[in-house]
């Protein structure tokens, strides 16, 4: 089976909770999905608010999922149900260990909107847990 690519816009929505506060975004862009017999491959760029890029590839299976961020902020986050992992976040600030439990991981397929819903704690660099939703909205472009 040959791969499928499709252009899709992406919806980014990410909400984050962290001892009574919250904060929450949303950042749209244009990006690629390519199916494939096992597994889906995203990528797309980010634009973020001091006006660098981030290239992030979102590669998704049936018992993980990864993201990896290259350019203004470097990490390869790995989501795994009921787990922890660990990884590296590189910033303009510092480096920073960072530490992912997964808490929910659902992939849904629609006939033109896919959506990637993933719940999860992240401890940094010993700090307490923040919780995190994120969402990833891929809508099919239509053909010109």
């Amino acid at each position: 089976m040959n791969p499928i690519k499709t252009k899709v816009k992406v919806t980014l929505s990410m909400k984050i909770a962290d001892q009574g506060t919250a904060e929450s975004y949303e950042r749209k862009s244009l990006g690629r999905l390519i199916e494939g017999k096992d597994k889906r491959m995203l990528t797309y760029d980010e634009q973020m608010e001091e006006g660098e890029t981030v290239h992030t590839y979102v590669t998704i299976q049936h018992d993980q999922v990864t993201m990896k961020r290259t350019g203004a902020v470097e990490m390869k986050q790995i989501f795994a149900p009921r787990q922890w992992t660990e990884t590296i976040y590189r910033h303009p600030l510092g480096v920073i260990p960072m530490e992912t439990y997964t808490e929910k991981l659902a992939y849904l397929e629609g006939d033109k909107v896919h959506k990637l819903v993933i719940d999860y704690q992240v401890k940094l660099q010993g700090q307490p847990e923040r919780k995190h939703s994120l969402e990833l909205t891929l809508e099919q472009e239509e053909e010109a």
